[in-house]
């Protein structure tokens, strides 16, 4: 794990995921939008959704910090599910949302420990920017790596 996967990690594990008076560490810090951006989001959210209209089977979530509504959205369309993160507090998370059934890995982008071709479709949203960038391209050659030839990665 890089030093810059480190520091991210050891900000969500001990602050950006931690609860106080109900308000995840990331919304008191950096979450405060206007009431524009809420109808933006629902548009953003409805776009991506349809991004994996008639796609099944396995999914990979990387990166799904504390699953906002897209990643659900999305999540349910799937047989099987397998979030990958590299904080543990959001595989927590994770698993209080979707449940027991799915797989929650603590790993990096930069090495999923998953074959080739393994999965359908792969979601990463608002990740590839928390790794060093001279490593973002290796995390996003292992994200086209883990998905079938004619899946889908966005």
């Amino acid at each position: 794990m890089s030093d810059v996967e480190k520091t991210v990690r050891d900000f969500y594990d001990n602050f950006g995921w931690q609860k106080s008076e109900d308000k995840l560490g990331e919304e008191v810090l950096v979450r405060r939008f206007s009431s524009h951006f809420y109808a933006y989001q629902d548009l953003v959210d409805r776009r991506t959704t349809n991004c994996f209209s008639g796609i099944t089977g396995r999914l990979l979530i990387a990166g799904g910090g504390d699953l906002p509504g897209a990643h659900t959205k999305i999540a349910g369309r799937f047989s099987s599910i397998c979030c990958l993160d590299i904080s543990r507090k959001a595989l927590d998370i994770s698993k209080e949302i979707l449940g027991g059934k799915e797989e929650y890995v603590l790993a990096s982008i930069l090495d999923i420990p998953k074959p080739a071709n393994f999965f359908d479709a792969a979601f990463c949203a608002r990740v590839i920017y928390h790794i060093d960038k001279r490593l973002q391209s290796k995390a996003v050659r292992e994200l086209v790596r883990v998905i079938r030839p004619s899946g889908t990665e966005l």
